[in-house]
Parts: C-alpha cells; sequence; structure tokens
C-alpha cells in the first residue's frame, strides 16, 4: 500500500513539473501559438482578424516569426509556408526576442536551413531598399 501511493504522489509529481515546464516554453499568445504549430490556416484567420505579426510576447518575448522559425521542443520541425505567410505581411526578420535573437539566429540555432535561406534573402532585400 505504501509503495502504492509512494508511486502515485511520484508520478502526480513528475506530471505537475513537466506540464509546467511545457507551459513556461509554449507561446500564451494564440497567434504566436498558431505559428509554432504550422497552423497556416489559423494564422491567416488571426492576421485577417487583426492580429499583430510583429507582437513580442509578454513572457518570453518573442514575435510570431520567431515561434514559426523553431520549435523549442526538441523537433526540428520547418514551418517555412507560414513564415513567408508572415513576412509577405509585415513580420519583420530582424526583430529581436527579449534575449536579442532574431528569427534568422533562431533558424540557425534549430537548424531549419530552408527558412535559414529566406529570411537572409528577405533581409538583403530589405537592406538594398533602405539604401
Amino acid at each position: 500500500m505504501k509503495r502504492t501511493l509512494f508511486l502515485f504522489f511520484t508520478f502526480i509529481l513528475i506530471t505537475a513539473i513537466f506540464n509546467k515546464a511545457d507551459a513556461l516554453i509554449r507561446p500564451e499568445e494564440p497567434l504566436h501559438r498558431a505559428a509554432q504549430e504550422g497552423n497556416l490556416k489559423k494564422v491567416k484567420s488571426l492576421v485577417e482578424k487583426g492580429a499583430d505579426v510583429n507582437a513580442l510576447g509578454e513572457r518570453l518575448g518573442r514575435s510570431s516569426l520567431h515561434w514559426a522559425v523553431g520549435r523549442d521542443l526538441g523537433e526540428r520541425v520547418s514551418y517555412l509556408e507560414v513564415v513567408k505567410y508572415l513576412v509577405e505581411c509585415g513580420a519583420k526578420v530582424d526583430i529581436k526576442a527579449d534575449k536579442g535573437h532574431t528569427p534568422i539566429d533562431w533558424a540557425v540555432i534549430y537548424k531549419t536551413k530552408d527558412i535559414e535561406r529566406y529570411l537572409r534573402v528577405q533581409k538583403k532585400g530589405i537592406s538594398k531598399m533602405e539604401h
């Protein structure tokens, strides 16, 4: 009986720790969450309803483009179509997150080479327009 109770409470504790950790790295804004999930349909719907593509999350200080570039959960998933759509809608490719990382930095960190190439081309286009 004691062993069963011990295992039960251990399971509850471990579950609570993992749920808390997941909550800390998940975006809190609907557009950020949709971008992280690669849900282009939802991203489009939210942008069409007026969601700010450059808004930084309060807790993690990241934009929707940061979330679309790579996943925090150990997965190396590329959402190039979501990234392209966000950029077409005015997402800044050089916007900095709370720790100073840009979406390009994140593309390098998360090894999403297709997105890194796309964002670098977009950044060059912006730089040429500024000169």
